[in-house]
């Protein structure tokens, strides 16, 4: 795929750290210089949908932004003593003696002209460091994956709002999943042999090997049974952990690295809900995995590398066989169950809000 100068730049960042780190040379054995030799990198990068992406969460941060705005309006958001702003003004503070007054002294003394970004555009504005800080601080980031299920090629990807901006790439960056890991603990039970149908009681249980923690259920409802498919589509946190307790946190701590997740998980009952920190990526790997009939297989950016007279240095044709993470069978039942939480559980707004009425 051959994109413009300004289209899908954090993924063009991702590749191009890919491909230095392929460690390819010239027939004088100095390395490649990807700015400079003349090579034509093609890369599973779908143009079309990649547009779309991007129309989508522009159109989507736009508004939740709004709404943030509107929310936080009367409540202070970041002001001076506001948890995140301190965490920023420490950094500013590292080294040097001056207390956290001083250095929002500091900072807010001189203003002089800067360019501002928001969704309506970039502007010219006098500003202090301190107010370009809680500018920034304001806006509302994200990340955005789509991956080819069977072949695991990446087709479109959006590290953040405005890469000019904003570096930071958020499909790479680190964070609690939340409930999207709580179908690994459902697969595993699925692997050691309990059933879908299977009632699980909706009790408040207190773990005391774990400094007395107890899981809390959104709602605050607690009674009655649930069977273990229907505490996925409702995501009961309480049937989550005891099902995890139940098929041991080992257990889905393995499942999790076949699947693809190399970062550090803690080993704790509230493993279940999501409280390791993972990249938008890693989860990606576990969703494809599970779609593909529990084949996990590692994503693909690169497809082919030509010098500047054609000739292929690299052909990596995604032939993969991949790595089974659980039965075909497992699999079939893990997709009709996350099926139910679109249809009728916590991800139904798919149908309702988005009007998304593909088969999911």
């Amino acid at each position: 795929t051959r994109a413009s100068s300004n289209q899908s730049p954090y993924f063009k960042s991702f590749v191009a750290k890919e491909f230095y780190n392929l460690d390819l040379v010239k027939e004088d054995d100095t390395p490649y210089d990807l700015d400079l030799d003349g090579l034509t990198v093609y890369t599973t990068l779908d143009l079309l949908l990649q547009e779309k992406a991007e129309a989508a969460v522009r159109k989507h941060m736009t508004r939740l932004q709004k709404q943030f705005q509107q929310s936080w309006k009367e409540k202070g958001i970041y002001d001076n003593n506001h948890p995140a702003l301190q965490a920023h003004l420490h950094r500013y503070s590292k080294g040097k003696t001056e207390d956290a007054k001083q250095v929002v002294s500091n900072l807010s003394s001189e203003k002089r002209e800067m360019k501002i970004w928001s969704w309506e555009g970039v502007t010219k504005k006098e500003l202090s460091t301190l107010d370009s800080i809680k500018h920034y601080l304001r806006l509302l980031q994200t990340g955005f994956l789509a991956m080819e299920v069977q072949t695991s090629e990446i087709r479109a990807w959006i590290g953040g709002i405005n890469h000019e901006f904003f570096k930071y790439d958020h499909v790479l960056a680190k964070r609690q999943p939340g409930s999207t890991f709580k179908p690994l603990v459902y697969l595993e039970a699925l692997e050691q042999g309990i059933s879908p149908c299977e009632y699980f009681a909706n009790d408040s249980i207190v773990y005391e090997a774990f400094d007395n923690w107890t899981p809390r259920n959104a709602d605050r409802s607690y009674g009655g049974y649930y069977s273990m498919k229907g505490a996925l589509v409702h995501s009961v946190n309480t049937v989550s952990v005891d099902l995890l307790m139940q098929v041991g946190i080992d257990s889905v701590l393995e499942l999790s690295r076949k699947a693809g997740i190399a970062s550090s998980l803690p080993e704790v009952p509230s493993l279940a809900l999501g409280t390791g920190a993972v990249s938008l990526l890693e989860m990606m790997k576990v969703y494809q995995a599970m779609a593909n009939m529990g084949v996990a297989k590692d994503p693909v950016y690169i497809t082919r590398i030509e010098d500047r007279n054609g000739r292929v240095l690299v052909d990596r044709l995604p032939a993969d066989d991949g790595v089974a993470i659980c039965s075909p069978e497992n699999a079939a039942l893990m997709l009709g169950m996350l099926k139910g939480v679109v249809d009728e559980g916590t991800a139904a707004g798919l149908r309702m809000k988005y009007h998304l009425y593909e088969d999911m």
